[in-house]
């Protein structure tokens, strides 16, 4: 079963730091500080 897709995105993904947004598609509901 091989999809490329990512199976979680989270609010991260709305983010412009490129660090951050590495993390969108973990399966975490991660906050953005700051």
């Amino acid at each position: 079963m091989s999809n490329s897709s990512p199976t979680h995105t989270n609010r991260l993904i709305n983010e412009t730091s490129p660090y951050l947004l590495q993390h969108a598609h973990n399966p975490v509901d991660w906050y953005a500080w700051g």
